[in-house]
């Protein structure tokens, strides 16, 4: 087991197994990136899924170095944390239901709104009920898991969502909150929330945050993410 890491910023574990050669080549490059100040290091990374992909770079190289005909793979299990910037809040609403007539918001995903890399940057949404939020009223509904299959494509329906046949049918989970409760989410889950047929009010905060010092991309740049166009799907 070998252990690289910065106190109070990243801390990782990696185990080999297989080829002795290839798997201590893959350690000694490691540790050449970091102690030689490499642009490219397991330092340098600002996420897990970077990290990854470098340590299989790796892996990948040091068995094509050692070539011949002998067997020079090598199996790694690599894990860690990376605590990375601050969170910052980019964005606060209030979000109202008033009785019998507070509109649905259509099953969507909240970082198909926003001018950032939806691969590579967290955003994570807190919905906190002021008033007791029902399934009668529009609490909110999530599809769980739904955070796994990434971004999906959006259209200019009634709201910027998700297709309605897409979303029929499937299993969701029911989020009710008392006044006060809070649903902590990935900005990448597929939600929504009912209109309001009761005689109950339903109003509700919600924030966003970001990493601090997130770059913002252009909105073509987003669309080519999250519209329609070009992906051969229709609604």
């Amino acid at each position: 087991m070998h252990t690289f890491g910065q106190t109070g910023d990243r801390q990782f574990c990696l185990l080999t197994s297989g080829n002795l050669a290839t798997a201590q080549g893959i350690v000694s490059q490691i540790r050449h990136d970091i102690d030689h100040g490499m642009p490219l290091s397991l330092m340098t990374l600002s996420g897990m899924h970077e990290a990854a992909d470098y340590i299989g770079q790796l892996s990948v190289m040091q068995q094509k170095k050692a070539g011949g005909g002998i067997d020079f793979e090598a199996s790694v299990l690599f894990g860690g944390q990376i605590l990375g910037a601050a969170p910052e809040m980019f964005q606060d609403m209030a979000l109202l239901k008033p009785p019998r007539i507070g509109r649905e918001k259509p099953w969507h995903q909240d970082l198909a709104y926003f001018d950032v890399d939806a691969q590579s940057t967290p955003v994570v949404g807190c919905w906190i009920a002021l008033d007791e939020a029902t399934a009668g009223n529009g609490c909110m509904h999530v599809i769980p898991g739904s955070h796994k299959a990434g971004p999906q494509p959006h259209f200019a329906k009634r709201d910027w969502q998700l297709c309605d046949a897409q979303m029929q049918g499937r299993p969701c989970a029911v989020v009710p909150l008392k006044p006060g409760g809070l649903m902590l989410f990935d900005g990448l889950i597929q939600h929504g929330t009912p209109t309001n047929h009761s005689t109950s009010r339903r109003r509700a905060l919600q924030f966003h945050y970001r990493p601090a010092g997130t770059k913002l991309t252009a909105p073509e740049v987003r669309l080519q993410v999250w519209g329609a166009e070009g992906k051969n799907v229709d609604c």
